[in-house]
C-alpha cells in the first residue's frame, strides 16, 4: 500500500503540482509559459476564469485519487483470513484489523443474557482488550461458504466452560466482512 501511495505521489501528484504552480503564476502574474515576453500584471479576466476552473478540476481529481486509495485493506482477503483475524482479535488481543472486520449493521448477540451490541460498541470493547490474551484452547472451522455468504464456528475451551461463536459473514464491495456473531457458553461437566 505504501509503494502504491508513493507511486501515485511521484507519477501523478508531482506533475499535477507543477502544472498547478505554472497555471497559478500565469493567472496571477500574467506570465506565459511559452517563452514569450510577459504580459501586463493582471492578465485577461476570461483566461483567469478558465485557469481557476482548470485548477478546481485538478483539485477534484487529486481528491478523487486520495478517496479511492483509502479502501479496505481486507479487500483481497478470503473468508478464512477474515475469520482468522477475528480469532486473533478475540484470543490474543490483536486489534490491527478490528476497524475493517465488521459490516456497518453488525450485530453481536450473547445467547445467555440476550444482550446485543452494535459495531461501534463491540469495536470499542475489542480495542479496550488490546494485547490481552485468554488462557484457552481456540479452534475455528468454516461450516459453509457460498460466493456471497459464509458461516463459521469458533470455539474457546476454558477450564470450566466452553465459549462458542457462530460467525456469519457477507461478501461486500470491501471484501468479506462479519455481519453477525451469536455467542453461547456451556459449562463443563465437573465429573468428566
Amino acid at each position: 500500500m505504501a509503494i502504491l501511495k508513493e507511486t501515485i505521489n511521484k507519477k501523478v501528484l508531482e506533475p499535477i503540482h507543477m502544472v498547478y504552480i505554472t497555471l497559478l503564476s500565469s493567472a496571477f502574474y500574467g506570465y506565459r509559459t511559452s517563452g514569450k515576453a510577459p504580459r501586463a500584471v493582471g492578465g485577461n479576466i476570461r483566461n483567469m476564469k478558465k485557469t481557476l476552473v482548470l485548477l478546481l478540476l485538478i483539485w477534484a481529481g487529486i481528491s478523487a485519487v486520495h478517496a479511492t486509495s483509502k479502501s479496505s485493506p481486507l479487500r483481497t482477503w478470503n473468508a478464512v483470513s477474515v475469520i482468522g483475524a477475528y480469532v486473533n482479535t478475540i484470543s490474543i488481543g490483536d486489534v490491527q484489523w478490528v476497524e475493517h472486520l465488521f459490516t456497518d449493521d453488525f450485530d453481536y448477540h450473547l445467547d445467555k443474557t440476550k444482550q446485543r451490541y452494535s459495531k461501534k460498541q463491540f469495536v470499542k470493547f475489542l480495542k479496550s482488550m488490546a494485547d490481552h490474551s485468554y488462557d484457552c484452547v481456540t479452534e475455528f472451522a468454516l461450516l459453509d461458504e457460498t460466493p456471497v455468504a459464509c458461516m463459521a464456528k469458533m470455539t474457546l475451551q476454558f477450564e470450566t466452560f466452553t465459549r462458542t461463536d457462530y460467525i456469519y459473514m457477507l461478501s461486500t464491495a470491501e471484501g468479506w466482512k462479519i455481519s453477525k456473531i451469536l455467542v453461547s457458553h456451556a459449562q463443563k461437566d465437573k465429573h468428566a
